[in-house]
């Protein structure tokens, strides 16, 4: 149980989910993180059992001994101090010793995401989905694997993806939405971003992607900043001190 929610949690704070939210953003998310992860170690290893993780994905190590859980709060306070090299040698320890359990390869996408390695976190959450059937009901699920098939290049499992976990909620959260538009940006379409922004200001004007988008102009599908658009966007734009977006 205590596993479980911390995977759910992770899903929704991991600082790498808001990495084009503004310096205050990230510095909440981080802080929130960094309070999951130690909440997290202080339950597992004042648990009787141990803290026991099954290929299954509900809550335990394989082999269930207290070692299990310390190896794993070593791996934790590798990734705080960013001893990378560290945290790659014991996470592929434990995934020998033990197999490749869901919470393993979990703990090794969020390492290759730190270090940029998106195919290796691409390939991990695949693996995941096949261990575990309920990631497909689990909008947390897939808008994690959104974001990782999205640095992968994969953009087409991406947007499945992000539709799957917006439609898995009765309201659409920000997050995804924000997700979405993001993905469309980094294709170039931001027209398309444009409307999902549209949408997202409905349910949350504050979102850090709206405050931005109203810092930029959309001049011919490109987003350009206002300090640069007197210079570069077209003369009707200027002339009305690009009081709207130029098409």
């Amino acid at each position: 149980e205590i596993i479980a929610q911390y995977r759910k949690l992770s899903r929704k704070y991991h600082p790498d989910l808001y990495q084009s939210a503004d310096d205050n953003v990230k510095e909440v998310m981080h802080e929130k993180f960094i309070q999951i992860t130690a909440a997290k170690d202080y339950l597992i290893n004042n648990t009787q059992s141990g803290g026991q993780y099954s290929s299954s994905g509900s809550s335990s190590y394989s082999n269930g001994d207290r070692k299990s859980s310390q190896d794993v709060s070593q791996f934790e306070a590798f990734m705080q101090r960013r001893q990378f090299d560290q945290a790659q040698n014991l996470i592929n320890s434990l995934i020998a010793s033990n197999g490749e359990s869901p919470y393993l390869l979990e703990l090794r996408i969020r390492l290759a995401l730190e270090t940029q390695q998106y195919q290796l976190a691409y390939a991990d959450i695949l693996k995941i989905e096949r261990m575990d059937a309920n990631t497909q009901n689990d909008p947390d699920f897939q808008h994690y694997k959104t974001i990782i098939a999205a640095h992968a290049g994969d953009f087409n499992t991406a947007y499945t993806s992000i539709d799957k976990a917006i439609g898995l909620l009765r309201t659409p959260a920000p997050a995804f939405l924000a997700t979405k538009a993001h993905v469309f940006i980094m294709q170039g379409r931001v027209n398309e971003a444009d409307e999902i922004i549209k949408i997202l200001e409905r349910y949350d004007p504050n979102h850090p992607l709206v405050q931005q988008r109203r810092q930029v102009f959309n001049v011919g599908g490109n987003y350009m900043s206002k300090s640069d658009a007197g210079t570069n966007a077209c003369v009707l734009c200027a002339l009305l001190e690009c009081l709207f977006d130029c098409c």
